[in-house]
């Protein structure tokens, strides 16, 4: 395990039962001016104050990774698209549904799994760092998100995204320690 993206974490991670889904109608309401408001997210403090801690050991593993908020907007997600199958050291993501159905597949590093649908009742996600997640569109969808970290298409040492490999070895360091 000599690279950064397979070191072990100094803190324990969390599990997939640390993954926060909120039911809430989004609305659209009407306002006092005549439009239509909707609500994208809609999180308490325990999830704040997640986004904004972060182990200072792993940005050490990361020093081009900037923290700070960014929203991303994914359009045009199709049934049956499969996304995701990756998981964070650092980046922590809230995901909103404004339209469609999609199922969530949650994998901690000692072996939990979760499945989650997002739909009209359940609307937003909190996913952990160190949390594998994977999806897959159920009906034609829209996602949007937040992210505790910023982001430059051109250099992947910003994406902080892992796949299998990497946390296949850390699921055997956490499940036979």
């Amino acid at each position: 395990m000599d690279s950064p993206q397979a070191a072990i974490p100094t803190t324990q991670p969390l599990t997939v039962q640390d993954a926060i889904v909120y039911e809430s109608d989004l609305g659209p309401w009407p306002t006092k001016s005549g439009g239509l408001m909707n609500v994208l997210f809609g999180f308490g403090r325990e999830v704040l104050q997640r986004m904004l801690n972060t182990d200072p050991h792993e940005l050490e593993l990361a020093p081009q990774l900037q923290l700070g908020i960014r929203t991303f907007h994914s359009t045009g997600l199709a049934a049956g698209t499969v996304g995701g199958k990756h998981f964070h050291r650092i980046k922590q993501e809230i995901i909103a549904l404004p339209r469609g159905s999609v199922l969530f597949v949650l994998e901690d590093v000692y072996g939990g799994k979760r499945e989650l649908t997002l739909d009209k009742t359940h609307r937003s996600l909190y996913i952990p760092p160190f949390v594998m997640h994977t999806y897959t569109v159920l009906e034609p969808a829209e996602l949007i998100g937040v992210s505790n970290t910023l982001y430059d298409a051109d250099n992947p040492a910003t994406h902080d995204t892992y796949g299998d490999e990497t946390f296949s070895l850390l699921c055997d360091h956490f499940t036979h320690a």
